[in-house]
């Protein structure tokens, strides 16, 4: 919690992960996350976050991580 600067630790959490998968990235790809993301919010204090939501890698899921875990700060 510390890392995200978070007061408390997380009510609860899911990771999923496929070893051999990579996104496939289309011209509608980012508008397909961002209808899910839309969607997912629209159920409660929920967040769609990882690599395949912004740039493949490392630096893509920490974007993605740190801003999910903004928006849900925020909210």
């Amino acid at each position: 919690a510390p890392t995200l600067g978070l007061q408390e630790p997380p009510g609860a959490a899911w990771v999923a992960r496929w070893a051999d998968a990579d996104a496939v990235v289309n011209p509608q790809y980012h508008a397909h996350v961002a209808e899910a993301r839309t969607a997912l919010r629209a159920q409660g204090r929920i967040e769609l976050v990882g690599a395949f939501c912004e740039a493949n890698g490392l630096e893509g899921a920490l974007r993605s991580g740190m801003a999910g875990a903004k928006h849900l700060l925020q909210s």
